[in-house]
């Protein structure tokens, strides 16, 4: 044991002594200040312990309290998995009907840009044809203004051989009417002068007929 003693920190300081008793004094004080430092130590590792089953316990109910998370969460993990999954199907599912509808519609698309084209077309065929239509009633305009002119013309013209036609109507009662008169006076003179022939007719025929019997008496 003074060898374990003689090897320790305090026995390497310790001084020399003058005695035995000295010595066992020193020893003696030393063996007490090491009783105490035990006794801590006990008191320590006593608290210690305490601290650590309050610790422990404490550790515990976090363990355990981290168990229960841990199980929420791997329930919210196995719940936000099949979400995830489900999601996941469904946007599988959405993709499909995505891509038959961007089909579709690109379809309609094409159809619809080549109704579009046909529209343009006929709009512009239809636009030619009310070009054509206005061209050809202005000029409409301008043969109808034409024809009025040359009716409105023409029923001057109507106006004024009306008025002649009247005029010429009244003139020409008024040579009928004097012709009339001339014929019957003509025809009143061709009478007289047929009697006058048919007498003169007969008195030619009595004298050839008297100077026949007197040469038929020569004879």
């Amino acid at each position: 044991k003074r060898t374990l003693w003689a090897m320790s920190d305090d026995e390497e300081t310790a001084g020399p002594f003058a005695s035995a008793v000295e010595e066992a004094q020193y020893w003696k004080t030393k063996y007490k200040a090491k009783c105490e430092e035990l006794k801590e130590m006990d008191r320590t590792f006593e608290e210690f312990q305490e601290s650590s089953r309050e610790l422990e316990e404490e550790l515990d109910g976090e363990l355990n309290d981290a168990k229960k998370r841990t199980k929420q969460i791997e329930t919210e993990f196995q719940r936000f998995k099949q979400q995830v999954e489900d999601n996941l199907l469904k946007k599988r599912e959405v993709d499909i009907e995505s891509a038959r509808l961007n089909a579709k519609l690109q379809d309609e698309v094409e159809k619809l840009k080549e109704r579009v084209a046909s529209l343009l077309k006929e709009k512009q065929r239809l636009e030619q044809e009310n070009d054509d239509l206005e061209r050809r009633d202005r000029m409409s305009d301008e043969t109808i203004k034409k024809l009025q002119e040359q009716i409105d013309k023409v029923l001057e013209e109507n106006v004024l051989l009306h008025c002649d036609f009247d005029d010429l109507r009244t003139s020409s009662s008024e040579v009928t009417q004097r012709l009339k008169e001339e014929l019957r006076d003509q025809k009143s003179e061709l009478h007289v002068r047929s009697d006058e022939l048919e007498r003169l007719r007969k008195f030619f025929n009595a004298f050839d007929i008297s100077n026949l019997t007197g040469e038929m008496a020569l004879s």
